[in-house]
């Protein structure tokens, strides 16, 4: 016998109420979906998205963090030395579920989903503002 022949079966009280307990968490874990947010990513660690390992040590990556209203995307470059210096692409995005990255060692800049970036500098910055060619 099935859960829902059992339900059918409990009398009408108990089904509502059973019902809507099976309803409200299915609706708590799809209605943050609907506008765009993956439910699990509000409690987990930032999320790499790609990765590109320099030849002289060191590598670039694209992260995706969820932020106190929607998802912040940074390109975080690690040194070889192990010094992380970090650059905000979007700090009102959406999920991503994926990047593509590629890196220019001569011109110094980093291509996140077809739009080119200066690589962070020390102090971090926001390179949507930055100078993009």
């Amino acid at each position: 016998m099935s859960i829902f022949t059992r339900i059918g079966s409990i009398s009408h009280p108990y089904r509502t109420a059973l019902q809507a307990a099976a309803t409200l968490p299915a609706l708590a874990l799809l209605l943050p979906l609907c506008v765009g947010v993956w439910l699990p990513d509000v409690w987990s660690e930032p999320r790499t998205l790609t990765r590109i390992p320099m030849p002289a040590g060191g590598e670039f990556r694209v992260v995706q963090s969820w932020g106190s209203d929607f998802y912040t995307v940074e390109l975080v470059h690690t040194l070889a030395d192990g010094t992380e210096r970090r650059g905000l692409i979007d700090g009102d995005a959406h999920k991503w579920w994926g990047a593509s990255l590629a890196v220019d060692t001569s011109r110094h800049r980093a291509t996140v989903n077809g739009i080119s970036y200066p690589w962070p500098p020390a102090g971090g910055t926001d390179l949507r503002f930055s100078e993009s060619s």
